[in-house]
This record gives structure tokens, C-alpha cells and sequence, in this order.
């Protein structure tokens, strides 16, 4: 069963200044659970309020740290260099934002 959060997720997209949310998962069948990526932190890493540099530090991420995401925020603006790469896109982590290159995807 897909919870009311899940479903609000999935079925919008919101519009936050020049940044977008979209899911990071597509909508599952609705008697199926849907499940959100876990994104490990590859580097320590800034966590930041909003999906830019320019907002406040909310805590610092430890390398190593896991954490489910259901939004990723896909940004309009100029690109970021972070961690080594080049990235325009965060994932919404617990308290804040980090950039999509300095996390990966696990399992």
C-alpha cells in the first residue's frame, strides 16, 4: 500500500524559485510498496537548506551516511562544482539538500 506522502510525492511536481522536485522513483502499481532510493554520502559534505550554495549550512553529511530520498531537485541555474564533479541536481536528505555528485545510490 503506498502511503499519502508516497503518493503526493509521486504525482507532483513542485515548483521552488528556479528549482525543481521531481520524484527520484516513478509511481508503483498501487497495491505494491513503492520504495525510495537509498543515497549513501561518497565525501563529507555540506547539507544545505535550500539546493544551492548560496543558502545556509544546516549540519554537515559524514562520508558513509544513509539516507532514503524521495525527491531530487533538478536545478535551472548555473552548474555547481562539488566533490570533484560538476552537477546541477541535489537530493533532499534528512534536514537539507546535497549535490547529486558527492552521494551515490545504493541499495
Amino acid at each position: 500500500m503506498i502511503t499519502m506522502m508516497s503518493r503526493i510525492a509521486a504525482a507532483t511536481i513542485l515548483a521552488v524559485g528556479s528549482t525543481y522536485l521531481i520524484p527520484a522513483t516513478t509511481a508503483a502499481a498501487s497495491d505494491q510498496q513503492q520504495s525510495c532510493p537509498t543515497v549513501v554520502v561518497r565525501q563529507t559534505v555540506a547539507v544545505h537548506y535550500d539546493p544551492n550554495f548560496t543558502s545556509r549550512v544546516v549540519r554537515t553529511a559524514p562520508a558513509g551516511e544513509h539516507d532514503t530520498t524521495c525527491l531530487t531537485a533538478i536545478g535551472r541555474g548555473d552548474p555547481y562544482r562539488a566533490c570533484g564533479h560538476i552537477g546541477y541536481d541535489w537530493y533532499l536528505i534528512k534536514n537539507g539538500f546535497i549535490p547529486d555528485v558527492c552521494a551515490s545510490k545504493g541499495a
